[in-house]
């Protein structure tokens, strides 16, 4: 019984419902403020960690939580900037910051997704 109950859990944990939550306005080339670049983060559809959202941090300010197949999209001053998968218990322990020079009017692609034993962002 106590093996069908630790079994069941690690299932629910691997396959538990994440969402999307954008904090930002949502934005795209089009609605570009004036010396504003676009960036967008998009999360890998692993099955590995699918069961939980992860959290995506500007300069330190959470932009939004992300699941899988799913992208955050949001403009920001151009310049230089710090992205961050937000550290979470059990899903994101160490991540590495990424340091990014943006111009205004474009747009910088992302994806996050799971290798090595965490979850890894890199510029696209």
């Amino acid at each position: 019984m106590k093996k069908c109950a630790l079994l069941l859990t690690v299932v629910l944990f691997l396959t538990a419902c994440s969402t999307t939550q954008q904090y930002l306005p949502l934005a795209s080339l089009e609605n570009l403020s004036a010396g504003n670049a676009l960036i967008k983060v998009e999360r890998r559809n692993d099955f590995i960690g699918s069961g939980r959202s992860l959290e995506i941090s500007d300069n330190g300010k959470v932009v939004g939580a992300i699941s899988p197949g799913k992208y955050l999209i949001w403009q920001r001053p151009a310049g230089d900037f710090v992205l961050q998968i937000v550290p979470a218990f059990l899903a994101a322990s160490n991540p590495i910051p990424l340091n990014i020079r943006t111009e205004a009017g474009k747009q910088y692609n992302f994806l996050v997704y799971w290798g090595g034993g965490t979850f890894k962002l890199e510029q696209q």
